[in-house]
């Protein structure tokens, strides 16, 4: 009986100090993760170099929540908003300490509405004699858009572009709705409205196929009427490029003149530095442009201001957050 009652108080002790360790860590764990996203005050060197990545979605502007950038276990989350990007490449111009802005790219999910807003902002920073360069290991035609505002576009020797031009497609699913049994009964009014069409056909209508077609030909007309002019090469020859498939290796995108040429991390790093003309031989001085947000020194001071509210996402019944209206 002893023994007995000596195993289960050492089996109730260990169970209370697990349970007590396993709420001392989730309470650890929770304070790491608001220190980690709160907007903590960064100093800004000199002969800094500011980085834009664009291969995470950037939504309309940065959350308030501080658990929304971040998850348990650790990945970044939405990043900075847009609203604030621009923001800060706007008062960079004039920052004495931003010596330039470094393009991190990649394949890109964010819209062209965005990468607009972006490019046009990277065209004004030029204007203010400061350098734009962008650099990474694969650029697709969308994030390709945004780069071609910069000064220089360096890929990795060793990288890709796929400059194929843009498309569309649907998958309709009538068919397999019918073998299973569904019957979908979809009112709409206008044959423009398009959107449940997938659920009661098998292939798309005239008027979908039309609309479709004219914002498709309607982003590549402007795409590569920027991309033309900043390239220094005619529209047709930008076309020419996407519908022929004449990149097929990284070689040929500087062949083409897409891209400026190919380089390692190192020599990008080493021209960035010998432009900023620091007189220090360390690392490249570098500072994201969400660590540039927390930093901008700025004090609103009009007596009158406007309040731009933002309407994000699906319109849904009920309340909205940050996602839906």
């Amino acid at each position: 009986m002893k023994s007995f009652l000596k195993t289960l108080f050492a089996s109730v002790l260990g169970s209370i100090i697990g349970f007590v360790l396993l709420i001392l860590i989730g309470i650890g764990t929770i304070a790491a993760i608001v220190s980690g996203v709160s907007e903590k005050k960064v100093s800004v060197k000199d002969h800094t170099t500011l980085v834009i990545n664009i291969t995470n979605s950037i939504p309309e502007r940065n959350s308030k929540n501080p658990f929304s950038s971040s998850t348990l276990m650790g990945e970044a989350g939405p990043g900075t908003g847009l609203t604030e990007m621009l923001e800060a490449i706007e008062y960079a111009k004039t920052d004495e300490h931003i010596e330039g802005i470094l393009i991190e790219t990649g394949i890109t999910a964010n819209s062209f509405a965005v990468l607009q807003e972006l490019r046009d902002a990277l065209l004004s920073f030029r204007k203010s004699g400061k350098y734009v360069y962008a650099y990474g290991e694969m650029m697709d035609s969308k994030s390709y858009f945004l780069c071609s505002a910069a000064d220089k576009i360096y890929v990795h020797p060793t990288g890709e572009m796929l400059f194929n031009g843009l498309s569309a497609s649907t998958p309709y699913i009538k068919n397999m709705l019918d073998k299973i049994g569904v019957e979908i009964q979809l009112i709409r009014y206008g044959k423009y409205k398009s959107a449940g069409e997938p659920l009661i056909s098998d292939k798309m209508s005239d008027a979908n196929r039309e609309q479709i077609s004219a914002y498709t030909r309607s982003l590549v007309e402007t795409s590569y009427r920027q991309i033309a002019k900043s390239r220094k090469l005619s529209m047709e020859k930008v076309d020419e490029l996407a519908r022929e498939l004449r990149v097929q290796k990284i070689a040929d995108a500087v062949e083409t003149g897409l891209i400026d040429s190919l380089k390692y991390r190192d020599e990008l790093e080493e021209e960035l530095k010998s432009l900023n003309k620091s007189e220090s031989k360390k690392d490249l001085i570098t500072l994201s442009i969400g660590q540039y947000v927390t930093a901008m020194d700025k004090e609103l001071t009009e007596k009158e201001k406007i309040a731009i509210i933002y309407a994000n996402g699906e319109i849904v019944s009920g309340e909205g957050d940050e996602e839906t209206i």
